[in-house]
């Protein structure tokens, strides 16, 4: 996994070929425990979530994304990682961002 520690991306680390749903680096929530997800969180390689259905990413600490399903959650390493994924600034968190991607 670009970006991830080698012990985090391999076999018996945080996120394995058994544990990760990735599309580039985005990691699926519904395939991470909670104690993987608080380690990612921690080491700083989790800083943006976004909903899987709506294809839009924003800060962690969004009242939009606190609110969304676990199933539709996907984290990203980073915004730029976001929107190589085709997903779009949150109007509530991002609100620069989104100015600009709606142009």
């Amino acid at each position: 996994m670009a970006g991830l520690p080698q012990s985090l991306s391999t076999h018996g680390g945080l996120v394995n070929a058994k544990t990760r749903a990735i599309i580039g680096c985005m990691l699926d929530h519904a395939s991470l425990a909670d104690d993987q997800l608080f380690r990612l969180l921690r080491s700083g390689h989790v800083a943006f979530a976004g909903n899987r259905r709506l294809r839009i990413y924003g800060r962690l600490d969004c009242a939009s994304g606190l609110r969304m399903n676990r199933a539709n959650r996907v984290f990203f390493e980073s915004e730029a990682e976001a929107i190589r994924s085709d997903y779009r600034p949150c109007g509530h968190c991002l609100r620069e961002s989104y100015q600009r991607w709606k142009g």
